[in-house]
């Protein structure tokens, strides 16, 4: 349950964070007008998005998620024969092409660039978004779910399976 005293404080880091307006339909409001019209809105959709932040369940859930498929992926990797650190951070795991510490952006220049590419590319071909470029994070959210990790991985056994040893 928010408190009026809430409601006002999420107003006020709103209006830090709206320059000059919000855009309300087909027409931009000044302060304090916008925040007015956005109370119906955008505020309760804010509102509603902080309640189920609140309990920190929904963290809990992308936690939870990002740290299977990075185990489940450096597993894969491993099985393969593969060189990679896969690493976690929250709701965010990236896989790195390389063996090693990883301490500093230096260490990264370590990493097989050309290997990323091909395997974020080709988990996108089949249907696992990852962003097509080396070193990019993925992010689990509140709505992905166990199955989608089961899908990631079984997808990624198969494409890592097919990395070309040649990549360089």
């Amino acid at each position: 349950m928010t408190t009026v005293q809430s409601n006002l404080d999420l107003v006020e880091r709103a209006r830090r964070v709206m320059p000059g307006g919000v855009n309300s339909g087909n027409r931009a409001l000044p302060w304090p007008l916008a925040i007015v019209e956005a109370s119906g809105a955008y505020f309760s959709d804010a509102l509603a998005t902080v309640a189920i932040l609140q309990d920190g369940a929904a963290h809990q859930h992308t936690f939870r998620l990002a740290q299977r498929a990075t185990s489940g992926i450096q597993q894969i990797a491993g099985e393969l024969g593969i060189p990679m650190k896969v690493v976690v951070f929250g709701s965010v795991f990236v896989p790195y092409f390389m063996e090693g510490p990883i301490e500093s952006y230096t260490d990264l220049l370590r990493n097989n660039n050309a290997r990323d590419t091909w395997f974020r590319r080709t988990m996108c071909e089949n249907g696992i978004f990852m962003i097509p470029t080396a070193l990019k994070r993925n992010h689990m959210s509140a709505v992905h779910t166990d199955a989608d990790i089961d899908l990631t991985l079984e997808i990624a056994r198969r494409v890592l399976g097919r990395l070309p040893a040649t990549l360089e």
